[in-house]
């Protein structure tokens, strides 16, 4: 799932991260205080999500970063946010 314009502020940003995780993680419903991992991820969903991320923003998300036990929904659009307010668009 790639889309069309790469949101810049971070209401944006969760609510396109909101549908990927959804997807790679087969869950009805995320929170934005939900956790990546508590959500059931393991290094194979990790990594597809990481491919969709740099895939949409031209960023690069580490693997580990949605493995560890602060990454929520919250917490990654910042991080993602942070990234790309920082790049001029193309």
């Amino acid at each position: 799932m790639i889309f069309q314009s790469v949101p810049r502020n971070v209401d944006a940003i969760k609510e396109q991260l909101r549908l990927v995780w959804a997807d790679v993680l087969d869950v009805p419903t995320v929170n934005d205080d939900d956790n990546f991992v508590d959500l059931g991820a393991d290094s194979i969903a990790a990594t597809q999500c990481q491919q969709r991320i740099a895939a949409t923003y031209d960023i690069d998300i580490a693997v580990a970063v949605l493995l560890t036990d602060d990454t929520t929904l919250q917490t990654l659009a910042q991080r993602i946010a942070s990234k790309v307010t920082s790049v001029p668009p193309t």
